[in-house]
């Protein structure tokens, strides 16, 4: 009976850390945000072509809300942020030079376009308005803009002191250095029971909860090549309950290819596919 109830107990918290859904995209996709409604919106961009479009998904079942969006602009375009309702895109004042001038505003459920200020730069979201900017010769200011209408409210004067709503990392966790974890030697031990002889330690990056830590990390590949691995370790018995090779042959390391959202892991595979998986029963 007693061992009955252990193999119940480990087949139940397998059960719980799974994959529910998969979403491939038509390119690379580029930028991810996550919206307080459960929303994700991913921005993807076909380098062949040089185009790039947007897509929408139901965080929790991946379902396409709506995909394959091209603004009038093709190229010299990027999602800028979202909230719970609304997404934000910015326009490069010039090609080549990586710096944002004009607002799109679309709605979230649809990404029908609202409306559009191509004087202003976002600079941050609040509840009721955006805050955007233009640079002069003397300096730069700010504006309060409406949201409904995208007209400028008014300038906010320069002594203003700003009061910043919390921004996506109030219920977005994304993950940070393993040297900074307080535990560091539990992941130390999984990844000895778990992990490679290849290894880049500098790469380790965490995401810690009440009953799991996700650890992801690069691995030497053929010279010079790394591969990128995530996995899902149970802090209590320091058990593997998900591994994925994220990425084969990347020429270099990047920070931040995964982040949990209520009860799900996020992360891209091969650069194309968005993968929800389900951490707790919800």
């Amino acid at each position: 009976m007693f061992i009955h109830k252990l193999k119940v107990e480990k087949l139940s918290i397998l059960a719980m850390v799974h994959e529910r859904w998969r979403y491939t995209a038509h390119g690379f996709i580029w930028k991810l945000q996550y919206s307080p409604s459960k929303r994700i919106v991913g921005e993807v961009r076909d380098l062949e072509k040089r185009e790039v479009s947007f897509f929408c998904l139901d965080a929790i079942t991946g379902t396409p809300l709506w995909q394959d969006l091209q603004k009038e602009e093709k190229w010299w375009i990027e999602l800028e942020h979202v909230d719970q309702h609304l997404v934000f895109f910015s326009r490069f004042e010039q090609p080549n030079i990586p710096r944002h001038r004009g607002i799109e505003c679309c709605s979230l459920e649809n990404g029908r376009t609202l409306w559009k200020n191509n004087d202003v730069t976002f600079w941050f979201d609040s509840p009721e308005k955006v805050c955007g900017y233009k640079d002069y010769f003397e300096g730069r200011r700010a504006y309060w803009i409406s949201k409904e209408t995208g007209g400028i409210l008014e300038e906010i004067p320069t002594s203003h002191s700003f009061h910043f709503v919390p921004d996506q990392q109030s219920y977005v966790r994304v993950p940070f250095p393993y040297d900074l974890y307080e535990e560091k030697n539990l992941v130390d031990q999984c990844l000895q029971h778990h992990g490679t002889d290849t290894i880049l330690s500098a790469t380790i990056e965490v995401i810690p909860t009440e009953q799991y830590v996700v650890v992801g990390y690069y691995t030497q590949s053929v010279n010079p090549t790394l591969n990128l691995h995530l996995n899902v370790f149970e802090k209590e018995k320091q058990q593997c309950l998900y591994s994925v090779l994220q990425e084969n042959n990347c020429r270099y390391p990047v920070q931040e290819n995964f982040f949990i959202a209520g009860s799900m892991l996020y992360y891209v595979r091969e650069q194309r596919t968005l993968i929800g998986v389900a951490l707790w029963r919800s």
